[in-house]
């Protein structure tokens, strides 16, 4: 059994106990089930009685044959990759299931290399992931990419062309690129090679329609197909016309470390009692993650605090001990899924071009918004852009900025970077689906001397006051847009039968505007009552110009609302879906400068007496006197304490003088204080630019001093701390004799 499928009559017996496979350290005696030396009744019997053993007898039957599909496939020690497993393993024909179980495993590479023995249509729900794969294999002339840019220029040039015209001309244009796959699959077919064809999810069609007959020989890979479930929200329509060509398909796998959750999949029926088949690693091949994770106010505050940190503070930035190598953490990868909060960190952060890659879907709207940011601010011919994943070896900038398009497939080969992740269950866009989307982005990093491969920081802000929707009026939502769609529908039904030419008239001019509206009205969040009217609808246009019921739409909403008011209720609930992870080790996010702030803290509260504290105050004050982050940390323990008090007064040098104690700083406050109030009293008395004998100026200080309660005897000199004074000689009056004066020349 170790290297190849299991049969379908021993999955059937053993199914039952492989489903509980994650939790056998639960159920430890579950573990001799898998022994080949059981006979299918002994193993049938043992596992009921091992059922009624550890208190599952309420088990029912029904929940068993429930999972009776699972087909648990065992990865020998020795793979690492799955190209290492060689021919030994073969995609199952059919249609099916095939979990992962662990990203960064190599499926996706095992099908085009050549241990795969089947020709492959790989499917992928993202342009870059396509691209990334083609790059790591350059020139294979049995590997055809279907860029639709690059074939839509090829042919403008052959057939002289508009864009416009191409448009209407569909049909022209897929039958010039047909004709391409086709020869290219003989000539793989001529050269005994097996042919790889590489497309998104919206152009598997092409390559469906050009191969024809000759699919029967291939399997058709549909990566990542939770995307099909995930991106109905903003395009049902291309995901279920998907679904409808993959039926036709004979041999379909379904791939993904993160599939559809199970309530979701019992629900379409392109997936219910699909055989599923369940890859189990050897331990020591399965790598271990961990997440800290921060409720926040506002995550964009806090990705701009980590830019500040990496730009302003690079001792402030994560060090860590990789086999007795210490290593700095130079670049910083954000997975932020909004444009305008990305515009908005490079703005408050002064962020140049030089310093910054943003990947996101390459469209003409997304260029206009990047190549705005900080316009007016920059150099003339210099701007922002979309940027490209680097490939290995090649220069990777302080900061990378990811969308959505980035969370499934691209590959990262950074020696330190380390992973943030940003998400806001208020913004539609910004709702980070934690069971789905995060191990993507956990395996996005590949590289094993990067220490914090294996990590990533999640920022996350719950859902706000006035942002819940109950069940029941979701559920009302729900109906009310169920009502809306059947009868929509029946009126076409209606009309194909009374009145069929103006059906195509109906659908384009009255449905698609509604379709087109109930798009803009799917809101993730739930939060607006003016976007749950009647107009919206469950309905999709096909290629051919027809509307159909689309289930994608029900399911996209339901797991919309279980995210949100359920997964992003409070902070214990996220913290709950974020440890249901598999092989994840979830803690609090602490930033550097915490940590180093805790240390300084934490020695302080450590030593003995008053001098020892205020010496290492004042030493902390001094040397992070420029850091604006680790001072407001350190702000929150030392505020309105002696020591704040102190330093704030006197300063370091005049703490330093007193030799740190507290009698003689408290004396010289006194001292300051009280020169304070001699000073007010001596400007208020004497006179800039008057001249006053050594008489005149004894008998003021002595006035002053008395009022005060100052002891100590005044002399003419004492002047000199208040002004600049020049010596001068007048005639006293009243003994005629000439004196010595001073005028008062300036003030100090």
């Amino acid at each position: 059994m170790y290297g190849k499928n299991v049969s379908q009559k021993k999955s059937d017996t053993i199914s039952i106990y492989s489903f509980f496979h994650d939790s056998h350290e639960k159920c430890g005696s579950l573990q001799f089930l898998r022994s080949d030396n059981l006979s299918d009744e002994d193993r049938c019997s043992s596992s009921r009685d091992i059922f009624v053993n550890e208190n599952i007898e309420a088990l029912s039957i029904k929940l068993i044959l429930k999972f009776m599909n699972i087909i648990p496939q065992y990865v020998p020690d020795y793979v690492k990759y799955m190209s290492d497993w060689g021919k030994d393993y073969q995609i199952p024909d059919g249609h099916c299931i095939i979990d992962k179980q662990v990203c960064g495993c190599g499926f996706t590479e095992y099908c085009i290399r050549p241990e795969n023995p089947h020709h492959v249509i790989l499917c992928s729900p993202r342009i870059i992931l396509l691209k990334n794969k083609l790059d790591q294999h350059p020139g294979e002339d049995n590997l055809m990419y279907l860029d639709n840019e690059c074939y839509k220029k090829e042919f403008k040039e052959f057939s002289k062309l508009t864009d416009s015209e191409i448009e209407k001309n569909n049909h022209d244009y897929i039958s010039y690129i047909s004709n391409k796959i086709r020869e290219r699959y003989v000539s793989c077919c001529m050269n005994n090679q097996r042919f790889r064809v590489l497309c998104t999810y919206d152009s598997f069609h092409v390559a469906q329609e050009a191969l024809r007959d000759s699919l029967q020989y291939f399997r058709v890979v549909v990566d990542e197909f939770q995307s099909i479930f995930l991106d109905s929200f903003f395009k049902a329509d291309v995901e279920i016309e998907f679904m409808k060509s993959l039926a036709t398909a004979p041999n379909v796998a379904y791939v993904s470390a993160t599939p559809m959750l199970e309530k979701y999949m019992e629900k379409m029926v392109e997936f219910k009692d699909l055989p599923y088949y369940k890859l189990i690693w050897p331990q020591d091949k399965i790598e271990g993650a961990i997440i800290q994770e921060r409720w926040v106010a506002s995550p964009e505050n806090e990705a701009i605090k980590i830019v500040r940190t990496y730009r302003n503070s690079p001792y402030n930035r994560p060090v860590k001990d990789l086999n007795g190598t210490l290593i700095r953490s130079n670049e910083v990868v954000f997975y932020v899924n909004s444009l305008a909060m990305i515009k908005n960190i490079i703005t408050k952060t002064n962020l140049d071009p030089s310093e910054v890659n943003i990947i996101c879907s390459n469209t003409a709207n997304n260029k206009k918004k990047i190549q705005k940011i900080r316009k007016s601010s920059l150099p003339a011919g210099v701007s922002f852009d979309i940027g490209e994943v680097p490939k290995k070896g090649e220069y990777h900038k302080m900061f990378t900025f990811c969308t959505s398009t980035v969370y499934l497939g691209a590959d990262f080969y950074s020696t330190n970077a380390i992973t943030v992740v940003l998400s806001d269950a208020n913004i539609n866009s910004m709702v980070l689906d934690v069971r789905l989307d995060l191990p993507q982005i956990l395996g996005r990093q590949r590289l094993s001397e990067n220490p914090w491969k294996n990590e990533c920081i999640v920022f996350y802000k719950t859902l706000g006051d006035g942002m819940e929707m109950s069940r029941e009026l979701f559920d009302k939502h729900k109906e009310d847009k169920e009502v809306s769609t059947q009868t929509l529908l029946s009126s076409i039904n209606k009309m194909r039968i009374d009145n069929p030419e103006s059906v195509k008239y109906y659908i384009d001019q009255v449905l698609t505007k509604i379709i087109s509206s109930s798009k803009q009205k799917n809101n993730v969040c739930f939060n607006d009552e003016d976007q749950m009217g009647n107009t919206a609808v469950y309905l999709s246009k096909t290629h051919d110009g027809d509307v159909i019921y689309n289930n994608l739409l029900v399911l996209a909403e339901e797991r919309a609302w279980d995210l949100c008011q359920k997964d992003y209720k409070s902070n214990i609930t996220v913290r709950r879906s974020l440890e249901d992870i598999k092989n994840v080790e979830v803690s609090q996010y602490i930033s550097e400068t915490d940590r180093k702030a805790q240390t300084i803290i934490d020695k302080f509260r450590s030593l003995g007496n008053f001098e020892d504290k205020m010496a290492l105050y004042c030493g902390v004050r001094d040397k992070y006197k420029s850091d604006q982050e680790m001072m407001s940390r350190l702000s929150v323990y030392f505020n309105n304490t002696p020591f704040e008090s102190y330093y704030n007064f006197l300063g370091p040098d005049e703490c330093k003088a007193s030799r740190y104690e507290e009698a003689e700083i408290s004396r010289r406050i006194y001292d300051r204080v009280h020169k304070d109030e001699i000073s007010n009293r001596v400007y208020g008395e004497f006179n800039l630019g008057s001249t006053y004998s050594l008489k005149e100026i004894k008998e003021k200080l002595r006035y002053i001093y008395g009022i005060l309660g100052v002891s100590k005897t005044p002399k003419a000199t004492d002047l000199f701390e208040y002004f600049n004074m020049s010596e001068r000689r007048i005639t006293d009056k009243e003994t005629r004799k000439r004196v010595l004066c001073y005028q008062l020349t300036s003030i100090k």
